[in-house]
């Protein structure tokens, strides 16, 4: 499921607290309150795209936006690299 790799997705980047206090917040809140119960294989380039649009329109900065583009493509990643370990 998204929420549990999305959840463990921050601790690649845990050396600096700061920044992943920053990253955590930003991902529970923006992305895994959200996607957390969907399984991963149900997610479509078009749903991400929407959800980022939505994001865009509640009013988040470009920079956020971008960030959240780039945590997904991180968490994809890893979904991926688990999936070929196994």
């Amino acid at each position: 499921m998204f929420g549990t790799l999305g959840n463990s997705y921050w601790t690649i980047w845990g050396q600096d607290q700061l920044c992943m206090h920053i990253m955590r917040y930003r991902v529970t809140i923006h992305l895994v309150d959200g996607l957390g119960s969907q399984e991963l294989s149900a997610f479509r380039r078009d749903l991400l795209q929407d959800l980022l649009d939505v994001k865009t329109k509640a009013g988040l900065s470009f920079s956020t936006v971008d960030h959240l583009r780039w945590d997904l493509k991180q968490i994809f990643d890893l979904a991926v690299a688990r999936l070929y370990r196994s």
